[in-house]
């Protein structure tokens, strides 16, 4: 009744408005011959149509594409030491993580309406071949400024094969099939997370060197090359349309908004404070220019400015319904807490201990395991236990704690009480994924595939953020606090930010121990600094948790409407 009143209240021709653009929308998405957005085709087919061999390969492919994007998240974890000593450009370092990162997020929405309109099998070969491209730059680069660009391409290319491979796995598979290989492909894609920093640690500790980690991505991207061209079927999306319709279909002003709004930002809070101060003129006109876009974006998206409701970049009605908008800042505090403990964890260990890259990689594993054993398991026991509100404030919790237990970290805590922290945030993590099917249950079936869009856009947006402000935490607190060491001993900024390389720095190994000692303790507070993000992260986790419905089961919506109003425990 709730949901009812407030409906009541709103003026008349809104909700007129609002209820022809739904009906409109869900019109469209149920249209013969036409794939909801961002969703893979329902074919129909009772029955897969490929079999035998041909059928492995292509799975084998397919899947090898989901290993490559899991392997390019998190590989460079374990290199930053190596390529920051290669280079001698501290300041870019955190461009490792963020410029994959931004690709990716910038090309979510755009390429998720892509695989909606174009064959399925050419645009995930030629996302693929971007990112094969992108590694070839990134692994020959002469300096970080081509290792940024090759990064973000890198990124767009990988959003891009991922979703692809989701839509392949789909349209490919017959109906009772899918999750068995949608999950399949996210355990892939977990593997290939767990493996990346051991495999990035193993090559920048051997003499092939860091540029291997991504010379590696072509070998395999060449050995599945045959596979994908010649096995692989064309899968044509909106049959009876023209090329130039679905050219015109894209939101192209959403997509160029879009990639300005997650642009700006990242530059203006990456160089902002690190190679320009917070008042120079060019970080406070790429302020400007980020809000502009972001203002811009919300209303050429509400109205549908130059597209349509169902073509739009964004499905701004999901933020009518309270739930969704729970689950969307829910995952993306989780998102942003995961990226942060990928990057910080190891670099911890690089710093202080002077690990290898190896050595690194074996101390975060607690972490990543933790991270995909718990996830499988919440998604087999959470199905059946219901009361799915309590899984997520006990994630919270865990992740809160967690956060706050490495943000007292410091040079002298025993590696053993830290791989104990590390274990916290693991299971911080639990629901970090389950948003997902319980958003499924918020709304109508021709509406599942814009929900899981919607969900992993406020998730990989947020990983982005997350890893642009710790970079920038990181970058500023640390030369603050080696500056105030080294500057009174006759270094200059140039060698002050050289020694932000660790304890394996030029610097840091020319100066007597009881200087590098106070060096260290500068560089654990600026990534102690950090976790307080992770602390704010869980604790906006767990204080959304409590306004989640506490049902112990969501009925299946079958209409577009208030999740709140339908929401009722299992008789």
């Amino acid at each position: 009744m709730a949901a009812v009143d407030r409906l009541a209240q709103e003026p008349a021709r809104q909700q007129a408005n609002d209820t022809a653009e739904k009906e409109e929308v869900l019109a469209a998405a149920a249209a013969p011959h036409t794939a909801p957005p961002d969703g893979p085709v329902v074919t129909g087919a009772s029955e897969r149509t490929v079999h035998g061999v041909r059928w492995l390969l292509i799975c084998v492919a397919i899947f090898s594409s989901s290993v490559l994007y899991g392997l390019d998240t998190t590989i460079v974890a374990d290199i930053q030491g190596a390529v920051s000593e290669t280079f001698g450009d501290v300041t870019q370092l955190g461009w490792l993580g963020v410029g994959f990162t931004l690709g990716s997020t910038v090309a979510i929405l755009p390429l998720g309406k892509a695989y909606a309109v174009f064959d399925v099998k050419w645009l995930f070969i030629g996302c693929l071949a971007n990112f094969a491209a992108a590694s070839a730059l990134c692994g020959a680069v002469p300096g970080m400024s081509a290792m940024i660009v090759g990064r973000v391409w890198g990124g767009v290319g990988g959003a891009g094969m991922y979703l692809g491979m989701l839509n392949l796995c789909t349209i490919l598979s017959s109906p009772h099939e899918q999750p068995l290989y949608v999950g399949l492909a996210g355990f892939v894609y977990g593997s290939g997370c767990i493996l990346g920093p051991i495999v990035g640690g193993s090559l920048a500790d051997s003499s092939a060197s860091w540029r291997w980690a991504f010379y590696l991505n072509l070998c395999i991207f060449a050995a599945a090359s045959p596979i994908y061209l010649f096995l692989l079927p064309s899968l044509p999306r909106r049959p009876g349309a023209s090329w130039v319709d679905r050219v015109k279909s894209i939101d192209w002003l959403g997509t160029l908004l879009n990639a300005g709004v997650y642009g700006t930002f990242t530059v203006a809070f990456s160089f902002g404070g690190v190679l320009w101060a917070y008042s120079d003129g060019r970080t406070i006109a790429l302020i400007v220019v980020w809000v502009a876009c972001i203002v811009v974006f919300a209303v050429t998206q509400r109205y549908s400015v130059l597209t349509n409701p169902l073509d739009r970049l964004f499905p701004c009605e999901f933020l009518r319904d309270p739930q969704l908008v729970l689950l969307y800042v829910i995952m993306a505090a989780g998102g942003s807490a995961l990226f942060v403990s990928m990057y910080y964890i190891p670099l911890y260990f690089l710093f202080v201990y002077g690990d290898t890259g190896v050595q690194a990689a074996v101390r975060l594993l607690p972490f990543v395991c933790l991270y995909v054993a718990t996830i499988l398991a919440c998604g087999a026991a959470m199905g059946r236990t219901g009361y799915h509100m309590v899984w997520f404030l006990a994630s919270g919790l865990c992740l809160t704690a967690g956060g706050a237990c490495m943000a007292t970290v410091t040079a002298n805590t025993p590696p053993g009480r830290i791989l104990g922290y590390t274990v916290l945030l693991g299971l911080g993590m639990t629901t970090s994924q389950a948003g997902y099917a319980v958003g499924n249950r918020l709304v109508a079936p021709a509406r599942v595939a814009e929900m899981i869009q919607f969900l992993n856009v406020g998730q990989g947006s947020s990983m982005l953020i997350g890893l642009t402000v710790a970079s920038a935490v990181f970058q500023t607190r640390a030369f603050a606090g080696l500056r105030a060491v080294l500057g009174p001993l006759g270094f200059d900024d140039a060698q002050i930010r050289a020694a932000v390389a660790g304890s394996r720095s030029d610097v840091l190994r020319s100066v007597a121990p009881d200087v590098r000692a106070r060096c260290l303790d500068a560089i654990v507070d600026s990534i102690a600094r950090c976790w307080f993000m992770v602390v704010a992260a869980g604790a906006l986790y767990t204080l959304c948790s409590l306004f989640l419905s506490r049902a112990r089961w969501i009925p299946k919506r079958e209409d577009a409407g208030d999740s709140s109003a339908t929401e009722s425990p299992e008789p």
